[in-house]
């Protein structure tokens, strides 16, 4: 019964196992541990069994050797009265005694030692006491019958005898009695040690079959919780080549759910790139083909339609050489010959025919599968990148020509001021051969005393050469060009800085400027003309004019003093016009000269408010200033100019009886001057434009409001040449302000 209760709890350990969600390692232990718990159960209870058969034994040997001494006790017991009676007979015949009663009771005394010793603390030892006190009262009536017997006291012998014979047959049957029950225990011990050792069997024989059941048991369940998902994952590899759908993910957190689940998401995530990849041969903008070892198409993806006109379907199975353009057939046939015997990867060009005929330029990228024996394909457009190619032949033939028709010589140098490129009009320009200056340094195209070899004329080429990149590199630099025979020429010479595929080059751009020096020198002598041969005669009728207005050649009347005073209008304008060419000239010539000092910028605004103040009373215009008291290093007069011409502009533009407005501030290291008007305002499109020379807002400022256009290019020009800058600030309608900064210090 144990060993089935045994088995019983592992079936139940065995249906917890599999009602609790455990891994694989879980279930290979429960797989081990119930077994090796049912067989430690089923050893402990046949250990019971045999303890049990053991202490049936001990209990039936124990009765035998009880039941032996207490014969053996009561052989000695019954040999001490038969000697002792024998040896009372015997004397009193007159028969020699032959008394072995003292070995007999040493051999009592023994055997009663041993028995004590046995039944010590057993339940037979009360008994066993007693029987050794009856065979003490026993000994000592046969003592005192033999004594009354010898002293001749026949009466108290036959007494004493009696009591000796009760206390004899007292304690026979008290050994008897005891003699029965160990009997009686024998038998019962045997028949209990017989059932133990038939309890000891059927459990043995219980314990193998109930052993073999629960091993089936639970093969059963490892088979069906674990070989059955094995053999589903299996089935998921087969699904997954084959690409049918996937079975049931498996339920679970043991290690083959994992591995279920991991594999699925393995199986979901190449779907995905199975998607994407289908999706990037779909949506690709290039066509993708494969052919097979004969160069039939055996796929080709949609963009076959869009390019070339055919659709996949009308591709496929079909010889890939047949759409080959026929001039590039061969060539074609020959390269995927050799890509095909090993050579690889390879790239190429040729022309697809269109479905409507037409030639498609086409980049093909292939490659060789040998383990596939497929032709793998890609095929880009190129028509675009052809076309685009030619007519950039066309442009670099036509940039070309432009650069060797130019009048201007250009040549290209590298950073050392080696040439690299010579145009025809700088070969021409310095008179030398074509490609003569390349390698050389363009330094000696302006150093005198040519010698290629000489070591000092390197060194001043290579100074030339960082003189040339350190000026030639923000404006034009003019100097002196010697060509091959000696003969100098004016040039200028600039520079532009380029990269390409080499590097950094620099453009070297060279113009022979003898007639611009000489327009240059006309111009001079025009200007000298205008300030000397006019100036001085002007000033003369000025003269002439003031003394007709002081009456000197009679009283004009009403008609003469106006043809006067619009005679002296027109003198003024005049003189102001010769004035203002004659500082424009001197700007663009750099002898623009300043007289810089520190000064208070609000006496130079007060010099000129009261320039024009006869003019803004005419008109009745206000002017306001908000000046801090700031001294600035400037030119006075020309700062003074400066306002005037800024003053007189807004005078001009500003309505009857209205306001202008003069501020300054100091900004960090700048001074700010501000001049605001409320006139008609500026255009938009035209405040890049007012500081150019000659530049009015409209054709017909000119007659009605005055002025030469050149007054704004002045004042452009004294802020310029101060360190500063000017600018306007208008919205049409809303007035105009103009500004400039010049430097505190």
């Amino acid at each position: 019964m144990n060993a089935v209760n045994a088995g019983t709890s592992s079936i139940d350990l065995v249906c917890v196992g599999r009602s609790l969600k455990l891994n694989l390692s879980g279930k290979i232990l429960i797989l081990v541990a119930v077994p090796l718990c049912f067989e430690l159960a089923f050893v402990m209870c046949l250990l019971g069994l045999v303890h049990q058969a053991e202490q049936e034994k001990n209990r039936e040997m124990y009765a035998r050797d009880v039941s032996a001494h207490l014969n053996t006790v009561l052989r000695f017991t019954l040999d001490i009265t038969l000697s002792s009676m024998l040896s009372e007979i015997m004397r009193s015949k007159g028969y020699p005694m032959t008394n072995n009663r003292d070995q007999i009771r040493f051999e009592l005394d023994k055997e009663r030692a041993q028995l004590r010793d046995l039944v010590r603390g057993k339940p037979e030892e009360p008994k066993i006491a007693e029987i050794d006190a009856m065979s003490d009262k026993v000994n000592e009536s046969f003592q005192t019958t033999r004594l009354h017997y010898e002293n001749g006291d026949a009466l108290l012998a036959a007494k004493s005898w009696g009591q000796m014979q009760a206390l004899r047959h007292r304690t026979f049957a008290i050994i008897e009695d005891l003699i029965a029950q160990q009997k009686v225990e024998q038998q019962a011990r045997v028949l209990a040690e017989g059932k133990t050792r038939e309890t000891l069997y059927q459990a043995l024989l219980d314990g193998a079959a109930l052993n073999v059941i629960i091993a089936i048991f639970l093969v059963y369940l490892f088979n069906k919780s674990t070989t059955r998902r094995l053999n589903i994952l299996l089935d998921n590899t087969l699904c997954l080549a084959e690409g049918r759908p996937l079975n049931e993910p498996l339920k679970g957190v043991d290690e083959l759910a994992k591995l279920d689940q991991t594999f699925n998401q393995m199986a979901s995530a190449l779907a995905v790139a199975a998607r994407k990849e289908r999706a990037i041969v779909d949506k690709a903008s290039d066509v993708i083909c494969s052919s097979d070892i004969n160069d039939i198409l055996l796929r080709v993806s949609p963009a076959s339609e869009r390019i070339w006109g055919h659709s996949p379907a009308n591709l496929i199975s079909r010889d890939l050489i047949e759409i080959i353009a026929p001039a590039d057939r061969d060539g074609t046939a020959t390269i995927i010959k050799g890509i095909k015997k090993g050579s690889g990867d390879a790239t190429f060009e040729n022309r697809v025919i269109h479905k409507d005929g037409r030639l498609i330029d086409t980049l093909w990228s292939a490659r060789w599968s040998h383990e596939d024996k497929t032709l793998f394909c890609v095929a880009h457009d190129i028509t675009e990148r052809k076309q685009a190619e030619n007519a950039l032949k066309e442009a670099s033939a036509l940039v070309r020509s432009v650069v060797e028709s130019l009048p201007i010589g250009l040549a290209i140098v590298d950073g050392n001021g080696v040439v690299e490129f010579t145009n025809p009009s700088i070969n021409r320009l310095f008179g030398v051969a074509a490609g003569e200056l390349v390698g050389k340094s363009i330094g000696i195209l302006f150093t005198p005393q040519r010698a290629f070899n000489d070591s000092a004329y390197l060194q001043k080429c290579l100074q030339f050469v960082q003189e040339l990149f350190t000026r030639a590199s923000d404006q034009g630099w003019e100097l002196t060009g010697i060509k091959s025979s000696g003969q100098t020429f004016p040039a200028e010479v600039g520079l532009t800085d380029f990269e390409n595929s080499a590097g950094s080059k620099y453009l070297v751009v060279v113009a022979d400027v003898t007639q611009r020096q000489e327009v240059d020198r006309l111009r001079q002598e025009f200007m000298s003309m205008v300030g000397h041969d006019l100036r001085a005669p002007l000033t003369s009728v000025r003269g002439f004019l003031d003394l007709l207005d002081a009456n000197i050649c009679g009283e004009l009347n009403e008609k003469g003093k106006k043809k006067l005073k619009a005679a002296d209008a027109a003198m003024d304008n005049l003189l102001t016009l010769i004035k203002d060419l004659l500082d424009i000239e001197r700007s663009r010539a750099g002898m623009l000269t300043l007289d810089k000092k520190p000064l208070l910028f609000n006496d130079l605004v007060e010099r000129a408010i009261e320039s024009i103040r006869i003019q803004a009373d005419s008109l009745n215009i206000t002017i306001l200033t908000n000046m801090p008291y700031s001294k600035v290093n400037v030119d006075g007069d020309r700062m003074v100019q400066t306002m005037v011409n800024f003053l007189s502009n807004a005078l001009k533009f500003s309505p009857f009886g209205s306001t202008i407005f003069i501020s300054a501030r100091t900004q960090g290291e700048w001074f700010e001057v501000r001049v605001r008007d409320q006139g008609r305002g500026i255009p938009e499109g035209f405040q890049d434009k007012i500081f150019d020379r000659f530049q009015q807002v409209k054709a017909s400022d000119a007659s009605t409001a005055g002025g030469s256009g050149l007054g704004l290019a002045i004042c452009k020009a004294i802020v310029e040449q101060h360190g500063g800058t000017i600018g306007a600030e208008s919205k049409e309608g809303q007035g105009s302000t103009f500004w400039f900064r010049v430097p505190v210090a």
